[in-house]
């Protein structure tokens, strides 16, 4: 009788195994996942990563006369591979990223921006504000205060952390100046980046200023690409503080460190 019911225990036992691996995954497929964003520069491509995936995609650009996308698979399968987006024209469009084999597809909002911006990145400084981790974006346009946007980099990327005008000025007696107006502290003297508060101006010396440097900032429209000027040293020192900052100024698309979404025009 003992012995019966140990050949019903096991029976059952290999019954609800059965039923349970009715629910398992037939081909151990890996979740699909991706960013939901993605900013692409004007005659430019960039990588999208595929963070996990099943290397079978579909993809649908909803307006291809602005963006196209193609996948490109993992060199030596370290990664999951990435979705190459090149900007064809400024706008907005979504790119849908599909997964075949998990039959799961995700949407990504696609923004191709302007070519027209150039990035300076300190190599030394003093000042109290302009740090040797702060980037700064100048913007050219036809605008009398011109816009320029300050990022903390971290050396792969970078973090936004306020906006402020810029405006170049020539002296008859002296060197070109560059006046940017930026929200600091009074108490002292590092930026502010919380909301609604007034920018003060900073002017600043440019000292030994080359041709290039010049033409970018005195800059109101994009320079053709035939005629960029390329990378500029820049060595600036505020009049009343005489904080120096020393860097390099450099053609938006040519700069390596990735960019927050949304902010560029």
């Amino acid at each position: 009788m003992r012995r019966l019911k140990w050949l019903f225990a096991a029976c059952a036992i290999v019954v609800l195994g059965s039923c349970g691996s009715d629910d398992e995954p037939s081909s151990n497929l890996l979740p699909f996942n991706m960013e939901r964003q993605a900013e692409v520069i004007e005659g430019y491509s960039t990588k999208q990563a595929v963070y996990s995936g099943n290397g079978d995609y579909r993809l649908t650009v909803r307006d291809a006369s602005i963006a196209t996308a193609s996948y490109v698979s993992s060199y030596g399968g370290v990664d999951f591979g990435a979705v190459v987006l090149t900007g064809l024209k400024q706008g907005s469009t979504v790119l849908t990223v599909s997964d075949v084999k998990a039959d799961k597809s995700i949407d990504i909002d696609v923004k191709v921006v302007s070519p027209n911006f150039y990035m300076l990145t300190p190599v030394t400084s003093n000042h109290k504000a302009l740090t040797r981790k702060v980037v700064q974006c100048f913007i050219p346009s036809e605008k009398t205060e011109r816009d320029v946007l300050f990022f903390e980099s971290d050396g792969v990327g970078l973090r936004y952390l306020t906006r402020g005008s810029y405006h170049t000025e020539s002296p008859a007696d002296g060197p070109t100046q560059l006046v940017m107006s930026y929200p600091t502290s009074p108490s002292d003297s590092t930026l502010v980046t919380t909301a609604n508060v007034a920018p003060t101006p900073h002017r600043f010396v440019l000292n030994n200023a080359s041709t290039a440097l010049i033409t970018i900032l005195n800059a109101t429209a994009p320079i053709p690409e035939t005629q960029q000027p390329g990378t500029a040293a820049i060595e600036m020192t505020e009049d009343i503080t005489q904080w120096t900052v020393k860097g390099n100024i450099v053609y938006g698309p040519q700069f390596p460190l990735v960019i927050p979404f949304g902010y560029l025009p």
